[in-house]
């Protein structure tokens, strides 16, 4: 039997109303979760742990990828990110990617949620939906042959508690398929003390990044490459192909929504394409 972790983040913000102006700010709530054996993750832990002494970053502070928006803003969160130059932020997100690219096991699942003007769901309860959507899809890519630990980032208190009980009575209870892969409820650790925490932190903001620029084509280039290059090939996929309802899930259930990521994802698949030709052509 073979052991995995699954770490799992969020980016983007929901609230059950919302009003113009947070809707402008957030117009997406997205988890990202990754699948790893924990072998392949015991050494990319060491090797980042690596990179970060090379560049100084202290043992108890983190690169966030919202950091990159704060620099750019000059609204640095930590003295690190004030003096740390642009070029090496960018640097360092790809040596991350990069590294964790090289992790043959791991298999990304995203869940997304369109907010709307009146979402209706209370927040913790949503929390739990996209975490419930990990859960399925991990229990169902091991199949019961193999077994997993949920690593989340921690959440507000007045959350965590709430959020803690549900997935701990969808693990035990079951819901729609019987969970046999899972540990029996999820355990929550500090992004800065966890190096997959802070990587599921990079894949959300990414992807994130790729849904908010279905409604501006034109702006998050960088997210685009990152995204095509480390991110699309490691979502999870049926045996077929298909990657709506495996790697990226809309939650709640929504056919409209769900074809337009589809639509938008083969676009973003094309230009790869397109790019990768002029390059050819350029030789």
């Amino acid at each position: 039997m073979e052991a995995y972790y699954a770490f799992s983040d969020e980016a983007g913000q929901y609230e059950n109303t919302c009003g113009k102006r947070f809707l402008k700010s957030h117009p997406y709530y997205v988890r990202a979760t990754l699948l790893v054996k924990i072998e392949e993750y015991r050494d990319y832990q060491y090797t980042i742990k690596e990179l970060n002494d090379s560049i100084g970053l202290p043992a108890s502070s983190e690169i966030k990828w919202s950091d990159l928006w704060s620099k750019k803003h000059n609204q640095p969160r930590t003295r690190f990110i004030k003096y740390i130059r642009e070029e090496d932020l960018f640097d360092y997100y790809e040596q991350v990617l990069s590294e964790a690219s090289k992790m043959a096991s791991m298999k990304i699942i995203i869940s997304v949620t369109e907010n709307n003007k009146d979402n209706g769901i209370r927040k913790e309860r949503m929390m739990a939906f996209h975490l419930q959507e990990a859960l399925q899809r991990v229990e169902n890519e091991l199949k019961g042959s193999s077994f997993a630990t949920f690593i989340i980032d921690e959440l507000p208190e007045d959350y965590s508690n709430s959020v803690r009980d549900i997935c701990y009575s969808l693990i035990n209870e079951g819901d729609i398929i019987k969970y046999k892969s899972l540990y029996s409820g999820v355990l929550f650790e500090r992004s800065n003390m966890s190096v997959g925490i802070q990587l599921a932190d990079y894949i959300a903001g990414i992807s994130n990044s790729i849904f908010k620029s279905m409604n501006s084509p034109n702006n998050y280039a960088y997210a685009k490459q990152l995204f095509s290059e480390y991110i699309l090939p490691r979502l999870r996929k049926s045996d077929s192909g298909e990657l709506m309802g495996y790697g990226i899930r809309e939650v709640k259930k929504n056919d409209e929504f769900r074809n337009r990521i589809k639509s938008y994802i083969e676009k973003i698949k094309k230009e790869e394409s397109s790019d990768c030709d002029n390059w050819l052509d350029s030789l």
